[in-house]
């Protein structure tokens, strides 16, 4: 009895070790969806764009350009698309908009330890959405369109992502930054701060691209030396053509550590 209870014992710690050293894996999908409307419409449809998320089987969904029970669109669209997900979900204001709001959201599979808001300078102000997990935190945005005001984000969600490094995880920012970071004016300022880890592709407009604005990044801290690749690209849909769902393409990362 002892030597089978040993031998148990031996079997569980066995078992514990292994699962604290198996690799940590995510998808992480970052999608502006115009409001769950085609370019140049304002009629959602919420079941293709959660078509989309759902093959994707993305662990976790940046989100940008949602309506919140306003005059365009009288649905709370972030709970539209995690119902039909199957998946949790929060929205973060970044304006009054039409008698209701409108910003940015994420949808998530796991219950977050902790999530925060940050109000981000514009014309138009923005937002920054932050939920710590486990494994990591990962950080939804969509920037201004002014120069002046993408600076100002970017200093400011610099300075938040390095007062949560100490955390020791890896933290992932997504979303559409409405700039080619490589060619503007302070590619310096990205790249001191964060790596790119989406794909090359162009996401912007959808029907016939000529831009790159929508990214996922890794904010550069030591947790980030563990992090690979292992997949990026634009989200493809076996149902249906992901160009005549949004004015972007969504795009995608598979990521180890």
């Amino acid at each position: 009895m002892i030597r089978k209870l040993v031998f148990l014992s031996i079997l569980l710690v066995g078992i514990c070790v292994s699962c604290a050293d198996a690799p940590r894996k995510v998808r992480i999908l970052s999608y502006n969806v115009h409001a769950c409307s085609p370019k140049g419409s304002t009629v959602a449809d919420y079941n293709a764009i959660a078509e989309c998320i759902k093959e994707s089987r993305a662990d976790i969904v940046a989100l940008q350009e949602l309506d919140c029970r306003n005059k365009r669109h009288a649905e709370d669209q972030i709970r539209e698309l995690a119902s039909r997900c199957d998946m949790e979900g929060h929205f973060t204001k970044s304006i009054r908009f039409r008698g209701g709001e409108y910003g940015i959201g994420m949808l998530f599979r796991k219950t977050p330890l902790a999530i925060d808001e940050l109000k981000l300078p514009g014309k138009e102000p923005r937002s920054l959405l932050s939920m710590e997990f486990d494994e990591a935190i990962y950080i939804a945005t969509h920037l201004c369109l002014l120069e002046e005001n993408q600076i100002a984000s970017m200093e400011i969600i610099g300075d938040y992502a390095d007062s949560i490094a100490a955390k020791g995880k890896p933290i992932f920012i997504a979303g559409d930054f409405n700039v080619e970071i490589d060619s503007c004016a302070f590619a310096d300022l990205f790249h001191r701060d964060w790596i790119v880890v989406s794909g090359p592709e162009l996401t912007f407009p959808s029907d016939a691209p000529r831009s790159r604005i929508d990214y996922v990044m890794l904010h550069r801290d030591p947790a980030a030396d563990e992090v690979e690749i292992a997949r990026n690209g634009i989200c493809r849909s076996s149902h249906r053509d992901v160009a005549g769902l949004s004015d972007h393409l969504p795009i995608i990362v598979d990521l180890t550590w």
